[in-house]
């Protein structure tokens, strides 16, 4: 039942905020594996379209020579980043002037947020949580978009016996992994509900409990364990946290400060040319999922149905009306102001100034679509 697709530890870090911002050699040596994949073998005309046609490189980004540019994962290089690989395969980067992209693997031995302050990456994949805390501490961090624009975390239950409302959980067993204690403390807080009257269970990140029937429940992405279940043919439901009070942006795109003054082409070079990819991911999810099972995560053991179905799960949280509108990775400020006041349910106090659009503003003036 375990796979790497069921171990993730969204919050894996937020015991180690306070420690986070160190620096030096520490920081430098968690840096997880780093890969560049060149050419272009996956086209856009996979999904629907064409490299030269999703982007046309104009004179002035062609006569940029921005180097090499860097991006670090928070995780595994399961789907979960499948627009970064579309990026990379057609060469959407090198059309930003930079001359190759290092998707730098995260893990959990990894801290993203040092290796963005640092300075090795530009640019950085991140846990609202834990930037949150990171800034909260001192941390030079810049967020420049928001590629989950709804919390993915939810709880799970197995369709013959579903938990559909906070309230179905009352008399039932919660699996809920230790790292996520205060997203499940708050999620009671939110919706009012009595701790005691709830059996929480300590768990890890493999479902067996719930399958065997041990746990009523089991606190996951919505979008990834309950994907690894229905494709090992297991039937079973998700409430949406995000559907229930519990407002927050998540895989926050991540910079410092200092890299968005002294080097600020690079930085929105990255962040353009991701975009693109997210943008071309939105129209065909099966292609990025191949990709991570047969490329950017083939030592994972990943399972194609299982990426196909959370590709297309996490793609409806980052196509919304207002990134429709306004472009993928746009935070709009009174949904800012929930995940600030969520973060605060927390006990994480962060500015809103912490939180800018500003490279998004540039990017997107002429339209929210870039392909």
């Amino acid at each position: 039942m375990s796979s790497p697709m069921d171990r993730r530890q969204f919050l894996r870090y937020s015991a180690l905020g306070t420690a986070m911002l160190g620096g030096g050699a520490a920081f430098l040596a968690a840096c997880g594996s780093s890969s560049t994949t060149e050419g272009a073998a996956t086209t856009a005309k996979a999904a629907g379209t064409t490299a030269a046609g999703a982007t046309a490189t104009t004179a002035a980004s062609a006569a940029k020579d921005l180097g090499k540019g860097s991006i670090q994962f928070n995780w595994i290089k399961n789907v979960q980043f499948a627009g970064f690989y579309l990026a990379d395969k057609n060469g959407f980067y090198k059309q930003e002037g930079l001359s190759g992209v290092d998707l730098m693997s995260g893990g959990p031995t990894v801290q993203d947020l040092p290796v963005v302050v640092s300075g090795k990456a530009l640019l950085g994949v991140s846990v609202t949580e834990v930037v949150a805390g990171a800034i909260k501490e001192g941390g030079d961090i810049k967020v420049v978009g928001a590629l989950f624009q709804k919390n993915p975390f939810g709880i799970m239950s197995l369709s013959k016996n579903p938990i559909k409302t906070p309230q179905d959980m009352i008399g039932k067993k919660i699996g809920v992994q230790a790292v996520n204690d205060g997203l499940w403390d708050a999620l009671l807080k939110i919706n009012k509900i009595d701790p005691s009257k709830v059996t929480k269970i300590v768990a890890d990140f493999d479902p067996k409990p719930l399958v065997n029937g041990e746990a009523d429940g089991w606190f996951s992405f919505i979008t990834n364990e309950p994907n690894v279940l229905r494709a090992e043919g297991v039937s079973v439901e998700t409430l949406a946290l995000a559907d229930f009070g519990f407002s927050l942006y998540q895989q926050l795109l991540t910079t410092s400060g200092k890299a968005l003054k002294d080097n600020r082409d690079a930085v929105k070079g990255l962040l353009r040319a991701s975009l693109k990819g997210w943008e071309l991911n939105g129209k065909d999810t099966t292609v990025a999922a191949k990709l991570a099972v047969d490329e950017y995560g083939k030592d994972l053991g990943l399972n194609v149905k299982a990426c196909e179905a959370e590709n297309a799960d996490q793609m409806k949280i980052v196509l919304t009306d207002t990134t429709k509108a306004k472009g993928i990775g746009y935070m709009d400020p009174a949904e800012l102001d929930k995940t600030i006041a969520t973060l605060a349910d927390l006990g994480l106090t962060v500015k809103k100034d912490a939180f800018t659009n500003e490279l998004l503003d540039e990017i997107y003036k002429n339209g929210p679509s870039l392909l």
